[in-house]
């Protein structure tokens, strides 16, 4: 019996940026009805509902563009975790270590880090996710340095319950 809980999964979590770039195809799809099913008035009212559709059709490019990029990454990422891909560390965490964006742990000797803010660490494991403790025996996988799982040994929970908002007990 394996005596670790898994408390994150990348494959699990899922790809975590999709609502903006589907409100935004939402408001594209707005703009193109207000564009041709309207009757414009006016050649100014045409040109000026055209430059507006431009202007939201490049913004849901970019942002488009942006989110295949990170769900791209995500994707091989969650492929070399299930392909068995991924380096595998064990070890108790000697340190917990927040430095601006980045959160530092360290464990069997080795340095981890972990951020929401930047790439391609925003897609791995984050310190939201569960609150990791120094003295805390864990097994950490990592897929290009990105923690695409990270399991707790029992153990070391003692009488603590993991839940969805974290630790209780």
């Amino acid at each position: 019996m394996d005596r670790f809980v898994t408390v994150y999964d990348l494959a699990e979590q899922g790809y975590r940026g999709t609502g903006w770039f589907l409100a935004l195809a939402g408001l594209l799809l707005l703009i193109l009805f207000y564009v041709y099913w309207l009757k414009p008035d006016s050649r100014g009212e045409r040109i000026y509902r055209l430059s507006v559709l431009l202007i939201w059709l490049a913004a849901c490019s970019a942002l488009l563009a942006y989110h295949w990029r990170g769900y791209s990454m995500y994707r091989d990422l969650v492929q070399a975790l299930h392909n068995g891909q991924s380096r595998q560390t064990t070890g108790a965490v000697t340190l917990v270590q927040p430095d601006g964006y980045f959160l530092f742990f360290d464990v069997d000797g080795q340095r981890f880090r972990c951020s929401r803010h930047e790439w391609p660490f925003r897609l791995g494991f984050h310190p939201e996710d569960f609150p990791l403790r120094p003295t805390f025996l864990v097994r950490v996988f990592t897929v290009n340095d990105v923690i695409v799982r990270l399991q707790v040994h029992r153990a070391s929970l003692g009488s603590l319950r993991i839940t969805e908002d974290g630790l209780s007990g």
